[in-house]
């Protein structure tokens, strides 16, 4: 008998063992993924990744706008940001199914200062629209605060206007969020590569090129502009004539956090 509960409590010590070290290796892996990094000064982000996954988070609110969850909708935003806009359970979807129907967001700039594991990100980018007839078009610009207490891995978004943003961006003065964990709010990390995310401002521009024009062309470098079309005429000359058709991702760089792509035609 004595015998047995040795081989019991032996068989229980290694299996607590295993399962302790599964959890320690999987909490190590997603500490990997979380942007570590503080940025005591307001800094452009600099981690492609944390960029991704801000962004993914900011694309789960208009998720759930198009389902209509209310109580999902509220969850992920600001305490301030629904007080401040007398929102609740029963009006919070009509409030933003009237202003983010059938929309996504595709991030351009994003900012970050953080303190002691509190991160605000500050990010301005385009709405795109998901409609069949517009897939891909841009119907708006907008902004947004997400804080992030990476610690907990729960966030919450503020959205706010381009004067705010500008404002925000420009000013050392913070408010860093005790963030309140609920059911909806958890923070989830991405993982993306230099290469991929090259791929992703590829991609962007490519869509931008037959539903946003004007947006494609000012995204062009000056040199290229120069070489190739000098002029916003010679730039819709060129779709006009299938000239990007069939292009495709050959080289990109990265200097600075940013992103040059040179397409298979050179």
């Amino acid at each position: 008998m004595w015998k047995n509960n040795l081989k019991f409590n032996i068989g229980l010590v290694l299996f607590l063992i295993i399962v302790v070290g599964v959890v320690i290796f999987f909490n190590l892996k997603e500490l990997e993924n979380k942007d570590t990094s503080e940025y005591d000064n307001i800094s452009m982000l600099d981690d492609s990744s944390m960029f991704f996954s801000v962004s993914s988070n900011i694309n789960k609110l208009f998720d759930y706008i198009e389902k209509g969850s209310a109580i999902s909708i509220i969850s992920v935003l600001d305490s301030s940001y629904v007080d401040n806009n007398n929102l609740n359970i029963n009006n919070v979807v009509n409030y933003f199914s009237n202003k983010y129907s059938n929309v996504n967001y595709f991030p351009v700039d994003m900012y970050a200062v953080s303190n002691k594991g509190k991160y605000i990100y500050y990010s301005k980018g385009n709405l795109k629209s998901n409609n069949y007839d517009k897939n891909n078009s841009i119907v708006g610009d907008a902004y947004f605060v997400v804080n992030l207490d990476i610690e907990k891995s729960i966030y919450s978004i503020e959205i706010i206007d381009k004067e705010t943003y500008m404002k925000y961006i420009s000013d050392n003065n913070f408010k860093f969020k005790d963030i309140v964990r609920n059911d909806y709010n958890s923070f989830e990390y991405e993982t993306i590569d230099e290469e991929n995310m090259a791929v992703v401002y590829f991609n962007d521009f490519y869509d931008n090129i037959y539903n946003n024009p004007e947006y494609a062309y000012d995204s062009i470098v000056k040199d290229t502009k120069e070489k190739y079309f000098a002029t916003y005429n010679d730039f819709l000359s060129k779709i006009n004539n299938k000239y990007f058709d069939g292009i495709s991702l050959d080289e990109y760089s990265v200097n600075d956090d940013v992103y040059s792509c040179k397409d298979n035609k050179g």
